[in-house]
């Protein structure tokens, strides 16, 4: 395991951060071989408009992380609301993604620092299940946390 990294700091993302934004999802999507040829530009301007919406909207709520003023992991999470069912009788959910570290700076807890974000506002916010897709290199942060495989998902009864 890499050393630890105290000198990284987590600040909820703005508008000014879309950018490096799209830069991690792009390196995400490439990451998971979702990234397809020919259509990187359009995929990058598509999420571009998206953020500039969703932003804020808070539709879609981010952070970043950055060691000095370099941004080196971001992660997302997504707010729905869905009929009430017995183990969640708002109906409050939250969908991860984004979920994004960059290779050299894996390993020192950032990753484990933004999750720890995302839970406590999904709580703050009501959210009774909070669900992702993850690869198989990050399922362990996911079950370290309390996360549960679920079929082709990981999900947190909050």
């Amino acid at each position: 395991m890499a050393d630890a990294c105290p000198e990284y700091s987590i600040r909820p993302a703005t508008l000014a951060d879309i950018e490096p934004l799209v830069a991690l999802r792009s390196s995400l999507m490439r990451d998971a071989d979702r990234m397809i040829e020919g259509q990187v530009e359009e995929f990058e301007q598509s999420t571009r408009a998206y953020l500039r919406r969703a932003i804020p909207g808070g539709e879609f709520v981010a952070w970043i992380a950055e060691v000095g003023s370099r941004v080196v992991a971001c992660s997302g999470l997504v707010f729905f609301d869905r009929p009430p069912y017995p183990r969640n009788l708002l109906g409050r959910e939250a969908h991860i993604l984004n979920m994004f570290t960059s290779p050299e700076w894996r390993g020192r807890g950032i990753g484990r620092a933004l999750l720890d974000q995302i839970v406590q506002v999904a709580r703050d916010r009501g959210a009774k299940r909070l669900w992702l897709y993850t690869s198989d290199g990050a399922r362990s942060l996911y079950a370290r946390a309390g996360f549960t495989p679920k079929g082709s998902k990981m999900e947190l009864r909050l």
